[in-house]
């Protein structure tokens, strides 16, 4: 869980408290001491949540927490095909064949592998592959 703004008391507080209770991992982004908005955060941090001052930061403690990722992502389906207009995330999961938890797990590693994309619509677009031999 990562907080990004959070005064003294309040729900993102609740949350990370019983984000704890389960044993979860909780990020924080520091914030300037006197602003109301950044106390809880920087309490948080203050009580051991790990700081994120920017994406790699949060890159590199989920390394920490998870480990390396793989070289290639293990039995990741193929995407189905989405090009043009897309899928809103319900039907693309639909096409998957999963339950619902292990459709949005799979729908989190076919973005992070680069196979497709979630555009600002909500729409998943299936991503070309990048030509071989180019190094991307």
């Amino acid at each position: 869980m990562v907080v990004v703004e959070a005064a003294a008391k309040g729900g993102a507080l609740v949350t990370a408290r019983i984000a704890l209770e389960q044993g979860r991992d909780i990020f924080a982004t520091p914030g300037d001491v006197g602003r109301n908005s950044s106390i809880g955060c920087n309490l948080l941090i203050r009580d051991g949540a790990l700081p994120v001052l920017d994406a790699e930061d949060l890159m590199e403690c989920l390394r920490l927490v998870i480990g390396e990722p793989a070289e290639k992502p293990v039995d990741t389906p193929d995407a189905p095909d989405v090009a043009g207009s897309g899928l809103p995330v319900a039907e693309f999961l639909a096409t998957l064949g999963t339950d619902p938890l292990a459709g949005m797990a799979e729908l989190g590693r076919m973005v992070a592998a680069g196979t497709v994309a979630i555009d600002g619509n909500g729409l998943v677009e299936t991503l070309a592959a990048p030509p071989s031999g180019t190094g991307t």
